[in-house]
């Protein structure tokens, strides 16, 4: 925007000193959260969330290895990018969004196509639930009457089960997929719920969130934009040019808010094998890059990223600032993957033992279910119950895609441009 601005020369002595940002700040805890009005409807459906992610990874790691025993002949074909471990972050980020805000997605990205439409569901009533099941009227293109959410009984029901089909029918490259099976696991979308995509392009999602977060703000639509990007990604040219962009003195000044968007880094420790904390940043945590772009520092903070409730905390209160005009932000959510980069990669070259070990004492599937059992939330026989009905889920999500038919040749340039 053109502005009379006088560039003076202007010499006087003082010095820089960027706004503070928080390293693992959160001071709650499960009775806290309770005592403040998260409910225990919502803590399930978390704890529901995070083994339906878990489950489904281990699942498709079954499938590529040759051990799963619903499929035993099966094999799965192409390159697989598995977050088991960082549950916490794709769980703790969504729970907070409404299902109109927009994420980006990455390679690594299961497990947070898994919980935005996990959560979006339990926004919907029991109509747009039968909907979503036909596939066709729910979120973005839902016309019917406002019903309150339904989030128990056979429509819920039916919606999570034909949400986890058309995820494993994306990842197995069928025309039930969510994408048609054009996308897979790194390309995985629902435009209806706000899923604007994976990218399989490290770094690619930072231009289009941006962009979307600069449509919304322009036409004035209430919608925060989280940008899910890895630790990786913040080392390529576009996470520089993204945030500078989105950090522009000129856009306050021409709505008089700042760009509803949350960048949140989940920081795994390796991008591929390269280690961002003593070999190749010459920083201790990724979010101090929030100093560099305004003079908020970004509203920057480090988070436990093994800690669902951390993140929650972070990300509702990044999206409350955001809603007030405070954005963007930047959020840093240190986690760990147990798997290597790829299922191609073992992850013993550049990494100890004893190190992963130390991460999976931090295990979020199994931490929050020991917190949810010490709080009287539920019993211990509950949760399992849980698991094994999340678990029979998860079988007839691969029985379904497997069965499901491939995608006709004749179709292959359908949704191009």
């Amino acid at each position: 925007m053109p502005r009379d601005i006088a560039s003076l020369p202007v010499f006087e002595k003082g010095e820089i000193r960027p706004a503070p940002i928080t390293l693992f700040g959160y001071e709650g805890g499960l009775q806290a959260e309770l005592a403040a009005g998260l409910s225990r409807d919502d803590l399930l459906a978390m704890y529901d969330c995070m083994l339906a992610v878990r489950l489904l990874e281990e699942r498709i790691a079954e499938l590529k290895s040759g051990r799963c025993k619903l499929l035993p002949r099966w094999r799965f074909v192409g390159a697989t990018h598995l977050s088991i471990g960082q549950e916490a972050v794709a769980v703790g980020a969504i729970q907070p969004l409404n299902h109109h805000d927009h994420i980006t997605s990455t390679h690594r990205g299961h497990g947070h196509s898994v919980s935005k439409g996990f959560f979006a569901l339990r926004e919907m009533g029991e109509q747009e639930l039968r909907n979503f099941v036909e596939g066709t009227g729910y979120g973005e293109l839902y016309a019917g009457p406002e019903e309150p959410p339904c989030t128990e009984g056979p429509a819920a029901e039916a919606a999570l089960q034909m949400h986890l089909n058309r995820t494993m029918a994306e990842l197995f490259g069928k025309e039930a997929g969510y994408c048609r099976g054009r996308g897979g696991g790194m390309h995985i979308a629902d435009f209806n719920v706000g899923h604007l995509g994976a990218n399989a392009i490290v770094g690619g999602s930072y231009a289009i969130a941006t962009g979307a977060a600069m449509a919304n703000l322009w036409s004035g639509e209430d919608r925060v934009v989280l940008c899910l990007v890895g630790d990786g990604a913040t080392n390529n040219g576009i996470a520089h040019e993204a945030m500078n962009m989105a950090c522009m003195d000129q856009i306050e000044a021409m709505f008089g808010k700042g760009l509803p968007i949350i960048y949140l880094v989940e920081n795994n420790q390796y991008g591929m094998t390269g280690q961002q904390a003593g070999e190749v940043t010459g920083i201790d945590h990724l979010c101090q890059r929030g100093a560099g772009y305004n003079r908020v520092s970004m509203r920057a903070e480090a988070v436990n990223g093994m800690d669902p409730l951390a993140v929650r905390d972070a990300v509702s209160r990044a999206v409350a600032a955001c809603k007030a005009g405070e954005g963007p932000i930047l959020l840093e959510c240190l986690t760990y993957r147990y798997m290597g980069h790829s299922l191609s990669d073992d992850g013993t070259t550049y990494r100890s033992d004893a190190e992963k070990q130390a991460w999976i004492g931090l295990d979020p599937t199994a931490s929050f279910p020991c917190a949810l059992v010490d709080a009287g939330v539920a019993t211990p026989e509950e949760l399992e119950a849980r698991r094994a009905q999340m678990l029979g889920r998860i079988d007839q999500a691969t029985l379904f895609a497997s069965d499901a038919v491939e995608p006709d040749p004749a179709t292959m340039y359908e949704g191009l441009y």
